[in-house]
């Protein structure tokens, strides 16, 4: 999971952690790719907007490697971004900003 703000990433974790999910904090999308190659991951959580590649880019290039791997993104924004590949991300959950746990746990149930 990249983490594109400081400080809520922290509370998103224990968040996690306390509904018993194993929590990957990377920093970018590089170090997330990293960490799908290595780790049984079954969700993406991420930011729409990161440094370098784009939040939309890493889910793309996530469900190439693992296509049925669930993908959360955390955003502001009403819609997935279009990108090349969106056909791969196209049934990503939207979890809007700002959120608490409640909504959190609600979109992971629509994985």
């Amino acid at each position: 999971m990249p983490t594109g703000e400081t400080g809520r990433s922290g509370a998103l974790v224990v968040d996690l952690e306390a509904m018993g999910h194993v929590v990957f904090e990377v920093v970018s999308a590089e170090e997330a790719l990293k960490v799908l190659s290595r780790e049984a991951i079954d969700l993406l959580l991420t930011d729409i907007g990161l440094p370098g590649m784009s939040g939309a880019e890493l889910a793309v290039e996530c469900r190439r490697q693992k296509p049925g791997l669930g993908i959360i993104f955390a955003s502001g924004a009403a819609g997935i971004p279009r990108v090349d590949g969106h056909e791969w991300i196209a049934d990503a959950v939207i979890l809007g900003k700002p959120y608490d746990e409640s909504a959190l746990a609600n979109a992971m149930k629509q994985i």
